[in-house]
This record gives structure tokens, sequence and C-alpha cells, in this order.
């Protein structure tokens, strides 16, 4: 039929549907998209807050509060994170606690150990004993307070040190110390001698102790001062070489006196029968002999033999006095307290050290000038004469060698005075010398016992120390002396004119 229908129609009624339709959409959007956002707000607020809360709990405790917990009333994986949290902060705070514990109680620890490494320091610095502690290398570990006083070198400065280098002046056998290293035994070196810094010689005995803790080893060496105890021993050595001595002047003495005696009779009567031209006898011997006393005496005369038996009888009294001095001196105590004319005693002192004469060194106490200052009428003193004796000898014997040992340019003398004191009543003797004289240091100590400027063996120590002691403590005395390098040497003893003081119990 061909045929063409043919329809129009407005676009805004073909459309107008579908503008409805996209508003409806569009409004559906938009209520969706609110909806969804604030179920996505809630969902998140309800996520979110407890994961900060969480995380503020963390930085809470970080910062050190480990007491902060989560209260959880959700079952869901931020309550399940909520729980590890709380659990995580207790366990926390328990290894925290137990950490607080165990450093209170390792400070407690050291606490003491470092007392008793201080209290193990002050007994090691306070032995008279030099102490030090040595590695395998004999490099130094220990050094004790007197070790310091002994080389200067502080305990920073030895520590690390070879053995060698920090005791430079003290002969240590490093073998020996090897030896104990290796053997793990005790070796000792006694009487080593080294130069003090003041210039004298002094002993010391060394002490090896080998430590090992495990396969560590190493050492403590000992070392002491023996000097006043090889004094001591010499000391007593001597002393009973002395007490021999003694024994053997006094029996010699008392052999000497018998055939002195019979010298000096024997003079006497020589004397009387050459020289005494009135003596009947001699007239008749003479005349039986066909000769007379008159020629007889001519002829002695011309030969000067009169003059002769005198100095034999002279010189024969003079063996008797000495004799009998030394025989007194060896007395022990036997004449006990008693009072003395003060220049016979000091003359009688004089007379013994006269016979003082070495050998060997060409000592002779009799090339020695002697100067006497005597105070007129001095008074009688109470004391004991072999003691004094005793004193003074040792002050004339040390002078004399001091001043013949080193040569002073004039003669040597000793100057001898004796003065009374008045207040109090005290008889003073002073025996000076122009030898070379000490210096203050030595001039302190020369009262003190073993104390001595001669070699090891020469001298003792006791004489001064021993003669101080019966001046002051027996006679209540007292003893002083007054030295200058180069201007010889003064020693002043002051004895009371009664007896008094400690000797009074003696």
């Amino acid at each position: 039929m061909n045929w063409i229908i043919a329809s129009s129609f407005y676009t805004r009624e073909v459309f107008s549907p579908l503008l409805d339709i996209h508003k409806d959409f569009l409004v559906i959007l938009i209520l969706t998209l609110l909806t969804t956002a604030l179920a996505t707000l809630a969902i998140s607020n309800s996520m979110t807050k407890p994961l900060t809360d969480l995380i503020r709990r963390f930085e809470t405790g970080s910062k050190g509060d480990l007491f902060f917990r989560v209260n959880n009333d959700r079952g869901d994986e931020i309550g399940q994170l909520s729980d590890s949290f709380n659990l995580f902060m207790t366990k926390l705070e328990t290894y925290r606690n137990e950490i607080l514990s165990e450093n209170k109680v390792r400070k407690e620890t050291e606490q003491e150990l470092q007392k008793v490494r201080n209290y193990l320091s002050n007994i090691i610095d306070s032995m008279p004993s030099v102490l030090i502690g040595i590695d395998e290398t004999l490099g130094v570990t220990l050094w004790n307070q007197k070790a310091q006083e002994m080389t200067g070198l502080s305990g920073e400065d030895a520590r690390e040190m070879p053995l060698a280098d920090v005791l430079p002046g003290i002969h240590v056998d490093m073998e020996k110390i090897r030896e104990s290293l290796e053997k793990n035994e005790i070796r000792t070196s006694a009487r080593l001698s080294y130069s003090a810094p003041s210039g004298e010689t002094r002993y010391q005995e060394v002490t090896v102790y080998p430590l090992r803790v495990g396969h560590i080893k190493g050492a403590v060496i000992r070392i002491d001062d023996v000097t006043e105890k090889i004094r001591m021993e010499e000391a007593l050595i001597q002393n009973e070489k002395i007490i021999s001595v003694g024994g053997l002047a006094a029996g010699m003495a008392h052999e000497i006196n018998n055939p002195l005696a019979g010298v000096i009779q024997n003079a006497a009567v020589l004397s009387n029968r050459l020289m005494d031209t009135r003596m009947p006898a001699n007239v008749a011997a003479a005349e039986k002999a066909g000769t007379t006393m008159a020629s007889i005496s001519g002829f002695m005369n011309s030969r000067n033999i009169p003059s002769m038996i005198k100095a034999v009888t002279e010189s024969a009294s003079r063996m008797a006095a000495i004799v009998e001095n030394m025989l007194n001196f060896a007395r022990k105590g036997d004449s006990g307290f008693s009072t003395h004319d003060p220049v016979e005693l000091l003359e009688k002192t004089l007379t013994l050290a006269s016979t003082d004469y070495d050998l060997k060194k060409q000592y002779d106490f009799k090339a020695i000038s002697i100067r006497r200052e005597y105070e007129a009428n001095l008074p009688m003193v109470a004391c004991e004469s072999g003691k004094i004796q005793q004193v003074i000898l040792n002050i004339l014997g040390n002078g004399a060698h001091a001043m013949l040992e080193n040569k002073t340019a004039s003669r040597p003398v000793f100057t001898l005075r004796l003065k009374a004191e008045k207040e109090p009543p005290m008889l003073r003797i002073e025996i000076e010398d122009n030898g070379p004289g000490m210096n203050e240091e030595i001039r302190k100590r020369i009262f003190e016992p073993f104390f001595t400027t001669k070699p090891v063996g020469v001298g003792t120590g006791l004489g001064l120390s021993v003669s101080y002691f019966i001046i002051t403590e027996h006679h209540g005395g007292t003893m002083d002396v007054v030295s200058e390098p180069g201007r010889g040497t003064t020693f002043m003893i002051r004895l009371p004119l009664e007896r008094r003081g400690p000797a009074q119990g003696a």
C-alpha cells in the first residue's frame, strides 16, 4: 500500500520521563552518599577511637608509666588487641620490677664489692712491706703505698710497666721470679743491698709468692727492709764479742797484775841494793867483791842507771793503774752508786782511753792533744763510775776516730770542761773536738738505736744510744750534742750532784 505514516512530537515530551528518572537518580545518589558517609564516619569512629586510645596508652607507657590499662568492653578484634595491650603492659611492668630489683641487688653488690676493695686496698697500703703484683709477663698489676714511698712512683704510673723499669735501684733477681712463676713455688732472696736516696746502704729481703687462677699466672712480690734486723743481729754478735773480750781482758788484767807486782817490787829492791850506800848489807857485799859502794854508786850515776830504774818503776806503776782502771771498768755494777771526784773520774777515763791503739789503722789516742778547762773546787757527784766511764769512753772513741780518719787540717784536739751549775745543782761535762762535725740531719738522729754513719760491720749504732740511756734513765741527767759541718762536735752531759730520778729505784 506504500503508505507513509508520519507522526511528530516535542522532544521535551520524549525526554520528560528521562529527566524525571535523572532527578530521582540524583536524589537517590545523594541520599546514598550521605548515608554511606554517615555510616563510614560511624564505623571509622568506632574503630579509630579505640586505636587512638590504644596508641596514646602506648605513648604513655613508652614514657615510663606502665600502670595505664585499656578499659575493654568490646568483643571484637579491637577488644582482643586491647587485651593483648593490657597483657603486654602487665608483663612489661613485671619485667621492669624484676630489672629494678636486679639493679638494686647489683648496686648493693657493687657497693659491697667496692667496700671490700677499699678495705683490701687499705690493708695492702697499711702494710709495712712493699707489695707488688705482677702478671706472667712481669708487668706491674699491683702497687701499694709502701712501694710508692720507696720509689716515688704512683700506682697509676707504675701499673702495666715492666718490673725492671720501676725498681731500678733494687737488685731483684728476675730469673728467680720467672722460676717461681713457672714452678708455682715460693722463692726468697735475703740480704739484698741497695743505696737509699740519702746514700745509706740498706738491706732488703725479697719474697715471691706465685698466684695461679685458671690459666692466668701471676705473682705477688713482697719486699721487706731488714736493715735494722741485720744491724741488731750484728749488734748481738758484737755484744757477745765485747762480753768475751771483757772477760778475757779482766782475766788478762789479773794475770798481768802478778808479774807486774813482781816487776815493781824487784825494781824497788834493785834500787835499794844498788843505790843505798849506807845499807850494811850493801857495804858488806861490796867489800866482799873487792870494791866499795862509792865506786858502785859512781858507776851507776855515770851510766844513768838510777834514772832508768826510776823510769821502770814509774812505767810499771802506770801499767798497774791502767790495769786497775780496766778491772774497775769491766766489773758489772759491783760499785753501784757512790760519790766521786769528777776530775779524778775524768782523768781515770782519759788514762783508760790512752791505751786505745789500732795496729791496722795506726790509730793512737795519744796522738790527740787534751785541753783541760776544769772549774776549781768542784763538788763530788753521785754516779756509777763504771757507767760514766763507759759513756765518756764512747764519746772520746767516736771523736778520736772522726778526727784521725778525716785528717783534720789542724792537730786533733779534745777540749774537756767541768763546771758546776747551781740551778738545779748539776755537774756539767763538755767534750769538744775539732773534727769534721756533722750536719743537722745526722745530729738529730745521733742517739737513735742502730743509727750509724759507719759501714756495716764497723759500727753497730748502739754506743751513743746506750750512753744516752745511761745518762737519762740511770742517772736522771741530760745529754745533748751541738755540731756543724767543719766546726767540730761538742757533747754536753749534765749529771745531778745528788742521786735522784729513775736511778733512785735502780
